[in-house]
């Protein structure tokens, strides 16, 4: 079963927490736990000085029960809980005095005098937990064993446990805490990209409501994309809409004049010119299908196709081309070329880029006027500019003329809307760069720039 990333995220928290916590909980348990014995070692190393400071120097006196019921006496004034035993003996290991308990000199290594004998403890299952002393003076040797601290120890510990139950229940709810306040911006992305995928195209993350500069940056790049995402579609949605426009003209046309002869019989005369329309809205076809296949086609591999080629030669015979058509509207072609500019291309291609902008300028600009072909060099660039003396582009259409299918006035065009897109993905293919400019009442500028060879 997959688990979600917040259940993983709350997890990893609280089990972090939980360990650091059980981590301070053994240590706390540790520290308490040497910290009694130490001061109970050092209580019973006070005792069995003031013991021994007490005992008459000599054997038989001290042998006396009087001197155990008055060590004994003050044992008990010292331990009010009653958890101390002890035994005296001589030098020579003989017993003087013994309480109920205390340790049996038989039953101890030897460790040197003032040391630690034994200490032993245990959290759970533990009878007993005790420590004791063994002390060697000028004259006698005490034991002392302080026993019946497990009520302590089991008071320390469920100390601790409560503190651990409350550890780890802290731990879950900072993990879920946290863990929320982690995923929150994630689960964010994922319903706008739930939107997104269900046509809401508008639809964006917005970085103000991003709570760290790391997540501030991927919204921006998300919503990036989105923007290009929603701009794409509608291009694409346009792109549509023009295919089928620009086909459904000539498409009419074609079946209008085949029902026309088909509808009754006419003289040749008229068959002719059915036919004359009907080849004319094919050309018009075949010209938009071939225009979009060059479109579709990619560039990665046109570079293979690359060759020297005299850019100066190609404008020349592109003018030649379209001079009758400057003639028929009453516009002069005016071209400055440099010699000797060469470039790496396609020949075919680069005399389509050519021919575009100057048919383009030839198409609006008014009769009388003059379209100027300019080309020089800069720097390791050749620039070719196009320009005429039309009404010029809208500021607000300049932008888009290099669209597929974009017109700024339709009325006033039979295009497809085609001619500068295919001039852009010529350009663009041979690692140039077009730009158009415009002035309105003063005409528009169409400047190419390429590569030398």
């Amino acid at each position: 079963m997959m688990l979600s990333y917040r259940y993983h995220v709350t997890a990893w928290i609280a089990g972090s927490l939980m360990l650091a916590g059980l981590a301070i909980f053994l240590f706390m348990a540790l520290f308490l736990m040497h910290s009694e014995a130490d001061a109970g070692r050092h209580d019973l190393l006070y005792l069995a000085l003031s013991i021994t400071d007490r005992l008459p120097q000599d054997e038989e006196a001290a042998a006396d029960p009087a001197v155990f019921a008055m060590v004994g006496d003050y044992v008990r004034f010292t331990d009010r809980q009653e958890r101390i035993a002890f035994s005296i003996y001589t030098r020579e290991g003989r017993l003087l005095h013994a309480t109920d308990g205390a340790p049996r000199l038989q039953d101890l290594p030897a460790p040197p005098t003032g040391k630690i004998y034994s200490y032993t403890w245990r959290p759970r299952g533990i009878e007993e937990w005790s420590y004791g002393l063994r002390l060697r003076s000028e004259n006698w040797e005490v034991l002392l064993r302080s026993s019946g601290h497990e009520e302590t120890l089991e008071q320390l510990l469920t100390a601790l446990s409560v503190y651990l139950l409350l550890v780890a229940s802290m731990s879950l709810l900072i993990g879920l805490w946290v863990s929320r306040r982690v995923v929150a911006p994630l689960a964010q992305i994922a319903r706008t990209a739930q939107q997104l995928s269900k046509g809401h195209l508008d639809a964006r993350i917005g970085a103000e409501s991003m709570p760290h500069v790391e997540l501030q940056q991927l919204a921006d790049q998300l919503d990036a994309s989105f923007e290009q995402l929603e701009q794409l579609f509608g291009r694409v949605s346009e792109f549509s809409a023009n295919v089928a426009h620009e086909l459904r003209t000539p498409l009419t046309v074609l079946r209008g004049n085949l029902e026309v002869g088909l509808r009754q019989e006419r003289d040749v005369v008229d068959y002719q010119e059915a036919l004359a329309s009907g080849i004319e809205a094919i050309a018009h076809l075949q010209h938009l299908v071939e225009s979009l296949l060059l479109l579709s086609q990619p560039t990665s591999r046109l570079a293979e196709r690359f060759e020297k080629v005299d850019l100066a030669a190609r404008i020349a015979m592109v003018v030649d081309q379209v001079e009758f058509l400057a003639d028929e509207a009453g516009i002069t072609l005016a071209i400055q070329t440099q010699d000797d500019v060469h470039v790496q291309g396609v020949p075919t291609l680069l005399t389509r880029m050519i021919y575009n902008p100057i048919h383009n300028a030839i198409k609006y600009a008014p009769a009388g006027s003059t379209v100027l072909v300019t080309l020089e060099t800069h720097e390791d660039q050749a620039v070719l500019r196009v320009r005429d003396e039309g009404e010029g582009v809208p500021a607000e259409h300049l932008a888009r003329i290099f669209d597929r299918f974009y017109q700024v006035d339709r009325s006033r065009t039979a295009g497809t809307g085609l001619g500068l897109s295919i001039a852009q993905w010529i350009v663009t293919a041979h690692r140039g760069h077009i730009e158009a400019a415009s002035e309105a009442g003063r005409g528009t500028t169409i400047t190419i720039t390429l590569p030398l060879a």
